[in-house]
């Protein structure tokens, strides 16, 4: 995504159970790791077949982490990357 450019992301939780998006400003490696001041853009947890629309700008190049922060799912490989050009 183009940095300094707006972006509105619609999050669709196609998993089982609660889930939610994460955008964090530094990667963690684990979920001990995780503040809520790290917390870029969240759309909130929501059960199968939910929605959540959120916005936000990114504003410096990079690589950034995405993670499902409900209680242990990080842990189990619930991440991924948004590179930020």
């Amino acid at each position: 995504m183009p940095v300094g450019q707006e972006v509105t992301l619609t999050y669709t939780n196609e998993g089982a159970g609660v889930h939610d998006w994460t955008l964090l400003s530094e990667a963690i490696e684990s979920e001990a790791e995780f503040d809520d001041s790290l917390v870029v853009a969240q759309a909130e947890p929501e059960n199968l077949g939910g929605q959540d629309t959120i916005t936000f700008t990114l504003d410096e190049s990079g690589t950034y982490q995405v993670i499902c922060t409900i209680e242990g799912h990080f842990d189990v490989g619930m991440e991924g990357t948004v590179t930020a050009a």
